[in-house]
């Protein structure tokens, strides 16, 4: 992983529930705030590569919008088999949301 930093979105700017794609190098990420804390992670379902930034938020899981699979935003893990998301790490420095270069 490389060092720099990489601002992906402001955070005076995220909405509460509200998914945000976010694509940074060809790769498509999901950010979204759920009762105040912030969630990155890969915006694809790994079944069938729905972009979960058009599924439906529920606490702190988004469900698949192609077949309802469901995926936990803090552990990046699902309802159906082992697979997990990747999920990004991220910083707050002066209103801006940044993640590592990768």
């Amino acid at each position: 992983m490389k060092n720099n930093l990489i601002k992906i979105f402001n955070y005076n700017d995220v909405k509460d529930n509200k998914p945000y794609e976010i694509e940074i190098k060809n790769k498509k990420l999901l950010l979204i705030k759920v009762n105040n804390d912030l969630h990155v992670i890969s915006n694809y379902c790994l079944h069938k590569g729905a972009p979960l930034s058009k599924g439906k938020i529920t606490d702190n899981v988004v469900e698949c919008p192609w077949h309802g699979c469901k995926w936990n935003l803090i552990t990046g893990e699902n309802n159906h088999n082992s697979m997990k998301l990747k999920k990004y790490d991220y910083k707050l420095i002066n209103n801006g949301i940044y993640i590592h270069d990768f």
